[in-house]
């Protein structure tokens, strides 16, 4: 019982932060070193740079 409602009290926050997601990130991104050390970060995870790249690249 107390593990369910464990689990049941993670999905709800995991819910809210995933609606929030988005004011989450900007209040990341407000500093530019910061902004520019997570940018390079991702840039560095393959995956992460092909979607980008692919995304938006100006040859589409």
């Amino acid at each position: 019982m107390k593990r369910l409602l464990c689990f049941l009290l993670v999905m709800v926050v995991t819910a809210i932060l995933y609606q929030y997601r988005h004011v989450f990130i900007n209040k990341l991104l407000m500093n530019e070193a910061r902004r520019r050390f997570i940018i390079s970060t991702m840039m560095n995870i393959k995956p992460i740079r092909r979607r980008m790249l692919a995304r938006y690249s100006p040859f589409q």
